[in-house]
């Protein structure tokens, strides 16, 4: 490999990458400056156009207000509407020399006629006539329908056109009797526009968009339909546009008077405009070309620079042992990307380490959500499921004798590998081993909510199946709620080994959600807990008719409130619970009970009511019941058994119902009502009987005295002794070992 390879190709790249935005911006700057240039030029010739503008205008109104004045002077109004002969002459004279005076040193008028239609007269620099000719009047009957008192117009006379203000007389009258005409030839206009310069820079249309000033060079721009239909266009008073007219590119500056409606024109070819920005374009390009060679002298070393990792990169990967299944030799980025893909490999080997290591922390809740959303990317972990819920399995060991506790981990291994193999990875987070449970992230793609529990029920009953066809071994599997945020996951944790360790107490091998063994908030408030207590304690007393009884008042507490079957099923689940740890109680094992039934999943199987009820009242209650009533049995006879001993040994001292209650932890009531039952005497009876027994012992075999005798068995007197001996055996103590003594 040659070290220049690459190098010549980083260089070309830094140099185009450096010289085209150098290249860009010195075309714009051109561009940019003869924009500016042209922007400035229009503006220029705008104000010298404004200026043009009000000067022709200037003495145009002045012309305008010279005629208004004549016409409105006395010796004009006096004559006008006469019938003028030669014998007028004198008026003809001042009429005449009134309108001489029109003529000023810069506005030149070619010819000035007075017209009076009434009378049929018109008074010229020639003198007055009297036309015959109808077509002479007919020539302006154009102006009597213009709206106002006057109007500037073209009117064209043998051939030859000129400019003309024309007023109606009287000045304010729909039915004008006569006029005045003031010809202003067109060079005139362009004099006064243009100076007496050759060129014509400004230029003038009318109100109809005809060309009043004299033109040449721009003849075939100002007569064309596409200038006047481009000013049509333009609403604003003044502007400026651009526009190709036989092939040359023109600026137009405009303003449009609203004095008579003419528009001015300044006409300026583009190339005359930007003439001086090609000074500018070469200044640019020269300040770009240097700008350039510093560039290729910066990119040259910068290159060299850039080149020394990429170097040291693919030298330190050729040193690698493992180099030659990656070298290439024509191209060291090959060999960089042989290396990378070789690592890469090396890092998806790990990956599904790193995954587990993952759901670990979610489990042990040691990643927070910032972290957890990171690694989800950096894992490549899908995100389509709609809810999530953990799965939780304990190896029973109920079954098969040949596995050990010690084999446990190596068994919940086994578990996982058989699940991974198993369920789809899009179903599944990677399952793992914690503690001595194996758990599983499920992801439920499933949208209704409603069929969540059916499919973790039947993905459970799946996993079990798996487990006793491959490994021959029972499992117990807990199942938490659904939840959404995989910061969760340490709490579902908690759920499904929480409803695991809950009903392992009473029935193992089984699949039980959290939700079986915890009422949710919608249902806490329809379990009726007093009624539930009473019936507890009546199984406890076994008290068949109170048992009946409470349990057909929990039943109808139930049915009344507005559930659910599911709601209903899961009261029943809470009661089944609470009846197996009656049992549980008992140090019995339900299956010597129930046989070998899993009752929750026989619970769950009901399809109504009618059919819970009756498993519950003829299934569950009867074996419990008959338990607690033998336990009562059992305990009546060993408290009365416990009794009669401590009287027995004790008969001789200050002995209460209340002593003997504290020593046996039974309530007195309960001692009296059970020793009654068992005996048939009450213990006051029974203690005393049993006294007398040992007195009329010691009358006969002793000659302790009476009053010793009383003291002994704690008698307050003599005669308190003898009485209660007569109520018992009919004769005094003393009559009875005279009658017995040995």
């Amino acid at each position: 490999m040659k070290k220049s390879r690459y190098y010549k190709k980083l260089f070309i790249l830094s140099l185009l990458l450096s010289t085209f935005p150098v290249i860009i911006l010195g075309v714009l700057s051109y561009y940019k400056a003869a924009s500016e240039i042209e922007e400035k030029v229009a503006k220029e010739n705008m104000q010298v156009l404004q200026q043009t503008k009000m000067s022709l205008e200037y003495h145009l109104e002045s012309l305008d207000n010279n005629v208004t004045q004549f016409i409105l002077s006395p010796s004009f109004t006096s004559n006008y509407e006469r019938k003028l002969t030669s014998e007028d002459f004198m008026t003809y004279r001042d009429l005449l020399a009134a309108m001489k005076r029109f003529q000023t040193n810069k506005l030149w008028t070619d010819e000035v006629e007075l017209i009076n239609f009434k009378e049929n007269w018109v008074i010229t620099k020639g003198g007055l006539n009297y036309p015959s000719e109808t077509d002479y009047f007919k020539r302006y009957s154009s102006v009597k329908k213009i709206p106002n008192s006057s109007t500037w117009m073209i009117i064209s006379n043998n051939n030859v056109e000129s400019v003309n203000l024309v007023k109606k007389l009287p000045l304010l009258t729909n039915e004008p009797k006569g006029l005045i005409r003031i010809s202003i030839p067109k060079k005139e206009i362009n004099k006064l526009m243009n100076g007496d310069k050759n060129t014509e820079d400004f230029f003038v249309l009318d109100s109809d968009y005809q060309l009043i000033s004299e033109n040449r060079s721009w003849n075939h721009l100002l007569t064309s339909d596409k200038l006047v239909n481009e000013l049509k266009s333009k609403e604003k008073e003044n502007g400026y546009f651009t526009m190709k007219i036989n092939d040359e590119n023109v600026g137009v500056n405009f303003s449009k008077s609203s004095y008579n409606h003419w528009t001015y024109l300044s006409i300026v070819p583009i190339g005359a405009i930007t003439k001086d920005s090609k000074d500018i374009g070469w200044y640019t390009a020269i300040v770009c070309i240097i700008i350039l060679i510093v560039i290729i002298i910066a990119v040259s070393l910068s290159s060299r620079h850039l080149y020394q990792p990429i170097l040291h990169m693919y030298q330190s990967i050729v040193s690698h042992e493992d180099s030659k299944n990656i070298l290439n030799l024509k191209d060291e980025f090959i060999s960089i990307q042989n290396g990378i893909s070789q690592f890469r490999d090396q890092i998806e080997t790990q990956r599904e380490h790193l995954r587990e290591f993952f759901v670990l922390g979610l489990f042990m809740g040691q990643l927070k959500v910032e972290k957890i959303n990171e690694m989800v990317e950096d894992l490549k972990f899908k995100r389509d499921w709609q809810s999530l819920a953990v799965l939780v399995i304990k190896n029973d060991m109920l079954e098969k004798v040949k596995y050990k506790e010690t084999d446990n981990e190596l068994i919940l291994y086994s578990i996982k590998n058989l699940i991974s193999k198993s369920i789809p990875n899009e179903l599944r987070f990677p399952p793992v081993v914690l503690d001595e449970y194996q758990a599983t992230i499920i992801q439920i793609h499933e949208k209704n909510p409603k069929h969540h529990r059916k499919y973790l029920s039947s993905l459970a009953e799946e996993m079990n199946h798996l487990v006793l066809e491959y490994l021959d071994l029972r499992i117990s599997i807990g199942i938490s709620r659904p939840y959404t945020n995989l910061a969760d996951t340490e709490h579902a944790y908690h759920e499904a080994t929480e409803a695991l360790r809950y009903h392992q107490k009473l029935e193992p091998g089984m699949i039980i959600s959290i939700d079986d063994v915890t009422l949710d908030h919608s249902v806490k408030n329809s379990f009726p807990k007093q009624v539930c207590q009473e019936l507890i304690e009546s199984i406890k007393g076994a008290h068949t008719e109170e048992v009946e009884r409470s349990i057909n008042e929990f039943m109808i507490a139930v049915t009344n409130n507005d559930i659910s079957f599911q709601q209903y099923q899961s009261i029943m689940v809470q009661l089944l619970s609470k009846l197996l740890e009656l049992v549980q109680d008992l140090d019995e094992i339900p299956e010597k009970l129930f046989g070998k039934k899993i009752l929750f999943e026989e619970l769950l199987r009901l399809k109504n009511k009618n059919e819970v009820e009756s498993w519950i009242t003829q299934i569950i209650l009867p074996p419990i019941i008959q338990k607690y009533a033998d336990k009562q049995s059992a305990i009546q006879i060993n408290i009365t058994e416990s009794v009669i001993s401590i009287i027995e040994k004790e008969f001789t001292s200050d002995l209460t119902l209340e002593m003997i209650a504290s020593k046996i932890n039974f309530h007195p009531s309960y001692i009296s009502r059970v020793f009654k039952k068992e005996t048939g005497l009450s213990f006051s009876e029974y203690l005393l009987r049993y006294r007398i027994k040992n007195m009329k012992k010691v009358l006969r075999e002793t000659n302790m005295k009476i009053a010793e005798i009383a003291e002994m068995f704690h008698y307050n007197s003599s005669a308190s002794f003898i009485r209660s001996f007569r109520k018992v055996e009919g004769m005094t103590p003393g009559q009875y070992r005279k009658k017995y003594y040995s």
